[in-house]
């Protein structure tokens, strides 16, 4: 539920070559099912993201039971292509360098347990202009230590080059 952000970031790193905004949309992806629901996902500047600056993503959201312990799995998609499957924890704080200078994510982790009711988590990230005018789609999942789903995030992560960057590279 809280690594959801971890991913995020990540997939940037299947990425190369310049970009300087990034458009964030979200769908929650929870089955009805889950221990939890997604309410609210946010970032600090609001999307569109700059490359070259800090910014914050916050999940609102609620569970319905006590989180002792918890894994997350995200599957990247590019044009169809799985780029990646990564696996984490919830309850970990750590920091992610992105490969060739690119960035870094910030995770904070969440204190565990999480207890039930209402809960918030936020990431810091640091993106280069160093992604292509191309859209990632990326589906993270988390579950408890019981492997029942938490909740389910979808994102698409849509990198536009500058007017500027575009001319500059036709030349």
């Amino acid at each position: 539920m809280f690594a959801w952000a971890v991913i995020f970031c990540v997939t940037i790193t299947q990425l190369a070559n310049a970009g300087s905004s990034i458009d964030i949309s979200w769908s929650d992806c929870t089955p009805s099912s889950a221990k939890g629901k997604l309410s609210s996902l946010t970032f600090d500047p609001p999307s569109p993201e700059k490359t070259n600056a800090n910014f914050s993503a916050i999940a609102n959201g609620t569970v319905s039971e006590t989180v002792n312990n918890g894994t997350f799995e995200a599957k990247v998609t590019f044009l169809g292509i799985v780029l990646d499957d990564i696996k984490g924890s919830l309850c970990s704080p750590d920091t992610v360098p992105i490969p060739d200078n690119y960035g870094t994510i910030w995770y904070l982790g969440i204190k565990c347990p999480q207890i039930a009711g209402d809960f918030s988590f936020e990431l810091k990230a640091y993106l280069s202009s160093s992604a292509p005018d191309e859209k990632v789609k990326m589906v993270m999942t988390t579950f408890d230590d019981n492997k029942d789903v938490i909740v389910c995030a979808e994102l698409t992560l849509d990198i536009k080059k500058s007017e500027e960057e575009s001319e500059e590279k036709k030349k």
